[in-house]
């Protein structure tokens, strides 16, 4: 016998389907508007880096910012910014890592030089040493230790070297060097980190400790991921503009891929 529908029959069949529709309609409403609230939140979000207070102890040769070294070949053109590090210099040399990153601006391309190579020291013990392989391009880099090569321990400090030679001879050289020391995070850190519900802020959580390499590397890690987010560029024209040693003529140069590590030097 076919089914037959009434006036009411078809009024609630109707007002079943509305309750569906404005149903799925409020549900997909409530699953988007808190995303979206905590992006533009998170994209305004203001750091500050506060400098840590802890004291590098002296380790011979003072941190040098800009490469020094011989002049000729490869290293006496003129078109470009100087070997520049963004790390190593007191207060920004702390980092909670193992495996820390370390940041450069790198004028010299694979083109133009013969090798560069990376080391690492504690106290007169060389721990890590590997050339390294540059970018195509002159830009900002950066080079992560891994931790099964070199872990750094916690409450001690190292010394780096980044060396680029120019001539099969090897008398022609620039050298850069920086000191990095590893400490535990404190527990506002951890707390903070825990409680952050987006990249921005964990990235602020470490500038707000004073730990520059991390604060760095995070926010690195998102302008890589967003190079077209104008927000984000912005928190790291910031950035880089209230580093000590002055790093606003290199802002507007490119963030360039990861610098590749050879097999470590024995």
């Amino acid at each position: 016998m076919p089914l037959r529908y009434t006036p009411a029959g078809k009024r609630s069949l109707w007002s079943l389907i509305y309750l569906l529709i404005w149903g799925l309609f409020l549900s997909l409403w409530i699953s988007t508007t808190p995303a979206e609230s905590q992006a533009d939140r998170c994209v305004s979000e203001n750091i500050k880096f506060i400098p840590s207070t802890t004291v590098s102890p002296e380790l011979g040769t003072p941190p040098s910012t800009i490469g020094i070294g011989s002049r000729g070949g490869c290293l006496s053109s003129t078109e470009n910014h100087p070997l520049k590090s963004l790390t190593g210099i007191p207060p920004l040399h702390t980092t909670v890592r193992a495996d820390p990153t370390f940041w450069f601006y790198l004028p010299y391309t694979a083109s133009t030089t013969l090798v560069a190579e990376f080391s690492l020291q504690r106290g007169k013990q060389e721990v890590y040493r590997t050339p390294v392989q540059l970018p195509q391009q002159p830009g900002i880099v950066s080079l992560q230790v891994p931790e099964s090569e070199a872990s750094l321990q916690v409450g001690h400090s190292y010394r780096w070297y980044l060396d680029v030679l120019c001539t099969e001879d090897l008398s022609t050289s620039i050298s850069i060097t920086g000191v990095i020391e590893r400490i535990d995070p404190p527990e506002t850190l951890s707390r903070s980190l825990a409680a952050a519900t987006c990249e921005i802020e964990q990235v602020a959580a470490y500038a707000d400790q004073g730990i520059w390499h991390e604060t760095l590397t995070e926010l690195a890690a998102i302008r890589r991921q967003r190079p077209q987010d104008s927000s984000v560029e912005g928190i790291w024209n910031q950035l880089l503009g209230d580093h000590p040693s002055s790093l606003a003529p290199i802002i507007q140069e490119p963030l360039l891929d990861p610098l590749i590590a050879n097999s470590p030097l024995r």
